[in-house]
């Protein structure tokens, strides 16, 4: 409930009070206002706009939440990228590296093979 609805309220009853002759007012009336004033702010529009503001903060609150889920599964997804293409780095050269060796050991066999004599090129 606005401010500004409470003391008009207020005013009402007091003015109410004064035209009923009335210059006290006992703590069970105030209580009793105070009451009223509580049961119609629960049922009334400025109500629902306290919740309607509660549901914002957590609509607020699951945004944030869900981007920073996302930030976070977009980052894992990125080292999982990179992760895969330095496997795939380290496997292209340890083929690369097996390949030339696989070619200066042929290379080699070639070079004996017409170097050395065929007894010595046999016990290779």
């Amino acid at each position: 409930m606005i401010t500004a609805d409470l003391i008009a309220i207020l005013r009402t009853q007091v003015g109410t009070a004064r035209q009923n002759g009335l210059s006290e007012v006992s703590l069970d009336s105030l209580s009793k206002l105070i009451d009223l004033i509580e049961k119609d702010n629960q049922s009334s529009p400025d109500g629902v706009e306290r919740s309607q503001e509660a549901l914002e903060r957590f609509k607020s609150v699951l945004g944030d939440w869900q981007n920073n889920n996302q930030r976070d599964h977009e980052v894992r997804l990125e080292m999982l990228r990179a992760t895969i293409g330095t496997s795939h780095l380290a496997i292209k050269s340890a083929l690369l590296i097996n390949g030339g060796a696989a070619v200066a050991f042929l290379a080699f066999l070639g070079t004996a093979w017409s170097r050395f004599p065929s007894a010595a090129v046999r016990a290779l």
